[in-house]
């Protein structure tokens, strides 16, 4: 595992969107629909075992994995838990949703 700012292409995980990354947020539902990173999953970590295989079916895909903000490690767990699975290419995210929102990028917030 590593920090997504570890990134193999040497972008900040923004760009990650062009080669098809898939985020996951590993905040509860509701923290979920509230906002959360354009295109993200939402894997609360008491969930990875049953929905990690139904929704990130390729191990070999990159996957980057988020929580709240610097202060949260329940993404960090998910991401070792993650590569555990069997999962080769995952990082996480210390900044989290705080830190992208205050970057001024973008969220969406479910219907």
């Amino acid at each position: 595992m590593r920090s997504a700012a570890e990134s193999p292409t040497g972008h900040h995980p923004t760009h990650w969107f062009v080669i098809q990354c898939s985020d996951v947020e590993t905040l509860a539902p509701e923290r979920y629909r509230e906002a959360h990173i354009p295109g993200a999953l939402n894997i609360p970590p008491e969930r990875i075992q049953e929905l990690a295989p139904q929704l990130l079916r390729s191990k070999t895909s990159e996957i980057v994995t988020y929580c709240t903000n610097t202060h949260g490690h329940v993404s960090s767990y998910a991401a070792r838990e993650l590569a555990a699975m069997g999962y080769t290419n995952v990082a996480h995210y210390p900044e989290g949703k705080q830190g992208w929102m205050e970057a001024g990028l973008p969220v969406e917030k479910a219907a």
